[in-house]
């Protein structure tokens, strides 16, 4: 009986109502129960077992390289010697390097930033050089700055030029960074792109001692980004609030006491009222 009925119903029929009512919930539920409902099997991996250890194996090179590999060139571009970053290279190197000087961008009073590429609609052609001249157009770059600007570089993209040999060569694509304050006082932020090919990966032991490992960089883009002064500065302890009294994961020299926040709703009493 429908609901708008029972309500104007005398007592009596009231409760049969209410009777009638809880006997079709229960029947209902009856059938539910009895009702098999159909089983989804789990699904299995997305990918097939070779390619999982396909991707693994990628992964390791990647890992070897961001770990040994980066951290001898990047030690390498400071000591400003060249030979130190020839090394690396393979006899029969090639690199590649952008004319900073045809890059165009905006510029304010405040900020100046360019950028170029190697596109082929770009404005100027990247320019060949041998390996004693990328190394020195690295340390060119270095040799900008103050002492002790942030360097960078890590892996955009890595895959092997032959899928089944892992052992053989590899190309990809690393970005490479540096950041600091310039000679003159100004605030610089150098982001670039480098594709690059190595003869091999080696091993993560000896790869920061081993000569000859890459065959060829070249920059496919570069962005300059220079700024009289700091666009932002922290000025939390000028302004009175005391730091320490925040966890900060980033000022954890221990990693494994860094937290991780998903996220959430936090509370607080932020006018002192007493109240949420």
């Amino acid at each position: 009986m429908p609901s708008h009925l029972c309500r104007h119903a005398r007592p009596a029929r009231a409760l049969a109502c209410v009777a009638i009512c809880i006997g079709l919930a229960a029947g209902v539920a009856a059938v539910s129960a009895a009702t098999p409902r159909s089983q989804v099997a789990p699904s299995g991996p997305v990918l097939v077992e070779s390619e999982r250890v396909f991707l693994a194996e990628i992964e390791h090179r990647a890992l070897t390289i961001g770990r040994k590999g980066f951290p001898a060139l990047a030690e390498a571009i400071k000591s400003g010697k060249p030979e130190r970053i020839t090394r690396f290279f393979a006899t029969n190197f090639t690199g590649q390097i952008l004319d900073m000087g045809k890059a165009a961008g905006l510029e304010t009073d405040a900020l100046k930033v360019r950028r170029i590429t190697n596109a082929t609609n770009a404005p100027a052609r990247p320019l060949d050089v041998n390996g004693d001249e990328f190394a020195r157009h690295l340390i060119g770059l270095w040799n900008r700055f103050k002492p002790d600007p942030v360097i960078e570089m890590a892996v955009k993209n890595f895959q092997p030029m032959k899928r089944d040999d892992m052992h053989g060569a590899f190309k990809g694509v690393f970005l490479f960074r540096i950041a600091g304050e310039r000679l003159d006082g100004r605030r610089e932020e150098l982001n670039s792109d480098i594709a690059a090919d190595l003869a091999s990966v080696p091993d993560v032991d000896v790869m920061a001692e081993t000569p000859g490992w890459i065959r060829s960089l070249r920059f496919v883009m570069f962005n300059e980004a220079t700024a009289k002064g700091d666009l932002m500065a922290e000025v939390a302890r000028q302004s009175g609030i005391d730091t320490n009294l925040f966890r900060d994961n980033w000022s954890m020299p221990n990693t494994n006491d860094r937290q991780v926040v998903t996220g959430g709703v936090y509370v607080s009493d932020v006018d002192d009222d007493g109240r949420d």
